[in-house]
């Protein structure tokens, strides 16, 4: 017969890993999405286009980054 806490360690270890490898792909988005929020900052002061398309690349990243830690990383 298997020891229960045995069975529960197993799954608390495997929960702890993927939110550790969830946590060091997410953070390897942050530099990304600070370099295109001071692009759409800059891109404000150049006019409308150039402004929309940095804050649409902004939101693109930010959408990424929420995907992957929503879904686990997958």
């Amino acid at each position: 017969m298997t020891d229960i806490s045995s069975v529960v360690s197993n799954v608390v270890d495997r929960a702890k890993a993927k939110i550790d490898a969830v946590d060091r792909e997410s953070a390897t988005l942050i530099p990304r999405i600070l370099d295109a929020h001071r692009k759409a900052q800059e891109a404000d002061k150049l006019g409308y286009t150039q402004s929309l398309a940095a804050n649409i690349a902004l939101g693109q990243a930010l959408s990424e980054a929420k995907d992957k830690v929503v879904k686990g990383g997958t």
